[in-house]
């Protein structure tokens, strides 16, 4: 991909300030790194900063070029046109790339560099009120494969509808399908865990309260979610799964049926109602009943904090929802190939283990000596197979889990009494949402 476009992007890398919060995040680390530890080996620390920008771009640029997806492609690249870009006679190689990365991860700036990022691309994208509904963000989980001979939980990675060792990414993004902010957790951690916490560190990073509305899916709800959204005023917005009702006659309905339509088509695409559903017992919420035109015999029931006061509408809530795909789901699958390239470095690691595990018994496996970390087979034999579900303690299911919402036909879940005698109804957000227009048509029922 040597031409002008390339230089576009690195126009907008410099003018979104992503290089420079990369470079101060990095430099401030190191600044720290060398008051609380003056012998520190790391190289890192006495880079100028013409030599950092250089390598974050290399790191930035390189799948432009030849389809680099992983450090090891830099040491086959041979032609010109990152160098250009980079503005740098000679291209670092896979060596010294992956050195600094691990010096990096020594010196633990994985959340400064999202907090600085989460910055950037609010400044650039989202600050000037340009994008409609902004106030309404969407946090899910991406699964990143990885290796490691250490003993790790597991995670199913959909992509792949395998299960692997992985790290579960929550990210947050925005009504314009950008990525904002990213989180890493084990893989065993269940969204409804983090949703919250996600928020607050999002904002956190912002230095600004500008979350109103999460929407996520059916794996970010329970009772403890909507509850402690609602305490600082957040609304929240997702599906119900399908054992927690059986029909329309589990919901109270508020209003006739109305038409919905596609933004980008102008075609009527689903029949919405609004309703209100007994989440749980003492606790009542909005919801939407929705049957979508190409499955008119499927109820689908969508719940929300967000106050009739607040948004009138509930087709504009369900299109909240519907826009999950375009903005947030259609980022995660533009992914894809790096999880085949994850996945591929997986099983070459898992082979190169497999050969190690065949050395002489007083031979040792893992890291080298220079690494700092060394294992005798032994040792490395008691790990397990890295990957596999059953080396692991189960975890408990959902339905034995208290903390997840049972479904409303049941007493509620076994062991926890309700939380008030009285039923209670989650308002949601008390302020004003703005306004855009929505293509809707009035339908009787």
């Amino acid at each position: 991909m040597n031409n002008a476009g390339t230089w576009f992007l690195k126009g907008a890398w410099i003018e979104s300030g992503i290089e420079q919060a990369l470079v101060e995040v990095i430099e401030e680390a190191c600044r720290s790194s060398q008051v609380n530890q003056p012998e520190s080996p790391l190289r890192v620390l006495t880079h100028a900063r013409e030599v950092l920008v250089r390598k974050n771009e290399t790191l930035a640029f390189m799948p432009l070029f030849e389809n680099m997806a992983r450090l090891e492609h830099l040491d086959t690249y041979d032609d010109a046109g990152l160098g250009w870009l980079i503005e740098s006679p000679q291209v670092n190689r896979t060596d010294t790339m992956r050195h600094y990365l691990s010096e990096l991860t020594v010196l633990k700036i994985a959340a400064t560099v999202w907090q600085a990022l989460a910055r950037c691309y609010w400044r650039a994208w989202y600050q000037t009120g340009s994008i409609p509904d902004s106030h309404v963000f969407y946090v899910d989980m991406h699964d990143k494969v990885i290796w490691t001979n250490k003993r790790s939980p597991v995670g199913f990675v959909s992509a792949l509808h395998e299960v692997y060792a992985c790290l579960k990414q929550a990210f947050v993004h925005g009504r314009g399908g950008h990525a904002l902010f990213c989180c890493a957790y084990a893989a065993d951690i269940h969204l409804s865990e983090v949703v919250v916490e996600v928020a607050r560190l999002f904002e956190q990073a912002l230095g600004v309260e500008i979350v109103q509305v999460i929407v996520t899916d059916r794996e970010g709800l329970a009772v403890d979610v909507i509850q402690a959204l609602a305490s600082h005023n957040k609304a929240f917005v997702t599906l119900l799964k399908a054992n927690q009702y059986s029909g329309e006659a589990n919901f109270v309905r508020q209003g006739r049926f109305r038409q919905l339509k596609d933004p980008r088509t102008g075609q009527v695409t689903h029949r919405v109602a609004d309703a209100d559903f007994q989440l749980a017992p003492g606790l009542r919420v909005r919801a939407a009943l929705i049957y979508d035109l190409a499955h008119p015999d499927v109820l689908m029931a969508l719940i929300a904090t967000v106050s009739r006061e607040a948004e009138p509408d509930i087709r504009r809530i369900v299109g909240w929802y519907l826009g999950r795909w375009n903005a947030q789901e259609n980022s995660f699958r533009d992914q894809i190939a790096f999880v085949q390239s994850q996945r591929q470095l997986w099983f070459a690691q898992q082979a190169q283990r497999t050969r190690s595990s065949h050395c002489p018994a007083d031979h040792r496996v893992g890291d080298s000596p220079a690494g700092g970390h060394t294992q005798t087979r032994k040792q490395a034999g008691s790990i397990g197979r890295t990957g596999t579900a059953t080396s692991y303690p189960r975890r408990k299911s959902r339905s034995e889990d208290s903390r997840f919402v049972a479904p409303s036909t049941s007493p509620g879940p076994a062991g926890r009494p309700p939380r008030s005698e009285t039923p209670t109804t989650i308002a949601g957000t008390a302020a004003t949402l703005p306004s855009t227009p929505l293509q809707t048509v009035d339908q009787p029922d």
